[in-house]
């Protein structure tokens, strides 16, 4: 049986993925009107999918680190705890943000390239919330230049 935060997480970078990385398809590729209403609709459906799975993640998150059964950990405010005071939880709340920017910006097509940059920023944010995140040194921040690159590397490529 899949682990459901494993689950959750794997969903999650998929919607991301596909959300930025079709938006960077937009901007750069194929800027054409009709097309970009279409994929506006596919974007904003991967990024409601990226929020929810998000929301997911982190009561999993927060039921596995307090080792007690995801009602009882909602129950108990164990969420908003990882949210507010870890900085897996901040990196969330950042990334909700720029989710919810992203969608937005979506709306007037001139904001284009602030879209692109949301969409970057949304997709590159992931590589702080895991080891090459956590890793100090020079190690630390050669592992997590190597993450950012192969997160919207990836993500354009799906695009």
């Amino acid at each position: 049986m899949i682990d459901p935060l494993i689950l959750a997480r794997g969903i999650h970078i998929a919607a991301m993925a596909l959300a930025s990385g079709s938006v960077c398809f937009v901007v750069l590729i194929a800027d054409i009107p009709a097309l970009r209403r279409r994929l506006n609709l596919m974007i904003w459906f991967a990024l409601g999918v990226a929020i929810l799975s998000g929301a997911a993640w982190l009561v999993l998150l927060a039921a596995d680190l307090m080792d007690t059964p995801v009602l009882d950990t909602i129950l108990n405010g164990g969420p908003w705890t990882v949210l507010t005071e870890t900085r897996f939880g901040l990196i969330a709340g950042l990334r909700l943000a720029l989710a919810l920017a992203l969608a937005a910006l979506l709306l007037w097509a001139p904001a284009r390239w602030l879209a692109l940059v949301a969409a970057a920023g949304f997709v590159a944010l992931l590589g702080l919330t895991g080891h090459a995140g956590a890793t100090p040194g020079l190690a630390g921040r050669l592992l997590l230049a190597s993450d950012l690159v192969h997160l919207l590397a990836a993500s354009a490529w799906l695009g």
